[in-house]
């Protein structure tokens, strides 16, 4: 973002800043489990069979580098 004259436009810094906020996942209470994603079931009220897919391989290193990093 380029500031040019005297005037900083801070809108669309704020609503940056706000749409970030906005959780990825927004569950109706803290102890939630979600749906499934593969079935839609209600995790808090049942059970499915449904593999969990262990995600992309292609990140596996970054996730490594994630592991060793302190606190």
């Amino acid at each position: 973002m380029y500031v040019e004259g005297e005037i900083l436009e801070t809108l669309p810094i704020l609503i940056e800043q706000l749409q970030l906020n906005i959780p990825m996942k927004p569950l109706c209470r803290p102890d939630c489990q979600g749906l499934c994603p593969v079935c839609g079931i209600d995790r808090n009220t049942g059970t499915c069979t449904c593999e969990e897919k262990s995600g992309d391989p292609r990140w596996a290193v970054l996730a490594s580098l994630k592991d060793r990093l302190p606190g």
